[in-house]
C-alpha cells in the first residue's frame, strides 16, 4: 500500500495489508528485515528527516511509530476515525534544484513573529511536526519528541 526511501535511496520500507513493515537494503540483493506492526491493514508511510522514526497510518485511524532501525514501537497517535491516507514529516530546510540547502527559504508572518521555543534558544523543531490526513476528512498536526535524546530503552 505505501513505501517510503531514505534521502540517499540505500533504504526503502514498505507496508500493505498485512502485519509487516518491511526494511529493505536497496545496496543489496539479500538484506531484507520484516517487523510485525501488531496490527493489519496500513495505507500510508513517511520517514522523518533524520531518518530514524517511521510512521505507518492504519486503515484503523492510528498512526503508530517505529524506529528505522529496529523496528521497535515508538509510540501510537489517536485522533482519526477513519483510515489515514497521508503523511509527512516537515523539514526545516529547502533543497534547490543542485541537491544543497537554500538558505533563501520563505519567510511566514512579519519580523516582529518569533519562532523562538520555550527556552528562548531560537528554534522550532520543524523535523519533529508530523501531518496526517485520513479518509473521515480531518487533518492533524503532531509536535513529536526528539527520538535521538530520548532514553527509551
Amino acid at each position: 500500500m505505501a513505501m517510503v526511501t531514505n534521502t540517499d535511496v540505500t533504504r526503502a520500507w514498505t507496508v500493505s495489508a498485512d502485519h509487516q513493515l518491511i526494511s529493505y537494503d536497496l545496496n543489496s540483493d539479500s538484506s531484507t528485515k520484516a517487523w510485525s506492526t501488531g496490527h493489519i491493514g496500513h495505507a500510508s508511510l513517511a520517514l522523518s528527516p533524520n531518518g530514524n522514526v517511521l510512521a505507518v497510518g492504519g486503515w484503523d485511524g492510528h498512526i503508530r511509530l517505529f524506529s528505522s532501525a529496529t523496528g521497535k514501537p515508538l509510540g501510537d497517535l489517536e485522533y482519526h476515525r477513519e483510515s489515514i491516507h497521508v503523511l509527512a514529516f516537515a523539514y526545516n530546510s529547502v533543497l534547490d534544484s543542485t541537491g544543497t540547502e537554500d538558505e533563501s527559504t520563505i519567510e511566514l508572518g512579519n519580523e516582529e513573529d518569533s519562532d523562538e521555543d520555550e527556552n528562548g534558544s531560537g528554534g522550532v523543531h520543524r523535523e519533529r511536526w508530523l501531518v496526517s490526513g485520513s479518509k473521515d476528512r480531518r487533518v492533524a498536526m503532531w509536535e513529536l519528541i526528539d527520538f535521538t535524546t530520548s532514553t527509551h530503552v
